[in-house]
């Protein structure tokens, strides 16, 4: 009962998508005066909607 190993056809799409949202996140952050690193939490589930309310809500260090 071995399971079919995944092709790159699966994980096509997830990577598409993480690059979709992450890259456009990182450079976003970077710009508002934060650690771009701070991107890397999009990629957790509700972490980024938490993250998404912080940035909306808060006052942006380059803006000060």
């Amino acid at each position: 009962m071995n399971a079919p190993s995944p092709t790159i056809f699966e994980f096509l799409p997830m990577i598409i998508m993480i690059a979709l949202v992450f890259i456009p996140t990182w450079k976003i952050v970077k710009k508002a005066g934060y650690n771009p690193w701070w991107a890397v939490l999009t990629l957790v589930p509700l972490v980024n909607l938490i993250l998404l309310w912080k940035f909306a809500s808060a006052r942006w260090p380059n803006l000060r």
